[in-house]
């Protein structure tokens, strides 16, 4: 089996070519499990040209701005979602505020069919319990105590932003680390 070493050298990497190499993992990934040894070492690669000791400073400063992009459509979509929660208990117990779209009288038949489907939305998610509404938020992209230092690459390359996806960043963040490291 090849390595990188074989066929690629990082100290001439850009933005495009890390680019390059998260959509190749991505593609990987998603693609079947036979792909995952391939999606495993192109995060290595991404992670050699962005935020080992041999790449360029640039990178790494690029790579955490992406990441705060990411974060704030994460953050986004979770107050999206507190703010969804807190309307389906307001809408459970009849007391949505004036200003909400159920409680304006719809003019059109438009309006009217577009409220019907509010409506029926929010009697379903009224019986969700809090454990399924924690499973509806996205986790961030950020360093977390005692994880891997592929942890966050590895969330961010593969777009694993559910809580019910750490199983499969701590799998690819063992799997990145270089043969012999602890």
């Amino acid at each position: 089996m090849n390595n990188y070493i074989n066929y690629r050298a990082s100290f001439n990497a850009t933005p495009d070519t890390v680019r390059s190499n998260i959509n190749m993992a991505r593609s990987a990934y998603a693609s079947s499990n036979d792909s995952a040894a391939l999606s495993a070492s192109t995060i290595y690669l991404v992670w050699l040209d962005t935020f080992s000791s041999q790449a360029h400073a640039d990178l790494a400063e690029w790579m955490r701005n992406e990441f705060a992009e990411i974060n704030k459509k994460i953050d986004a979509h979770n107050e999206a979602e507190k703010a969804l929660k807190t309307r389906v208990r307001k809408f459970a117990s009849g007391s949505l505020d004036t200003t909400d779209p159920l409680m304006v009288k719809a003019k059109t038949a438009d309006e009217h069919a577009t409220q019907d489907k509010d409506r029926a939305d929010l009697v379903t998610l009224q019986n969700l319990p809090d454990a399924a509404w924690t499973k509806r938020r996205m986790i961030r992209i950020e360093p977390r105590d005692n994880a891997s230092e592929f942890a966050e690459l590895v969330r961010f390359t593969l777009a694993l932003y559910s809580p019910a996806d750490a199983s499969i960043v701590s799998r690819y963040s063992r799997a990145c680390r270089p043969i012999g490291a602890t």
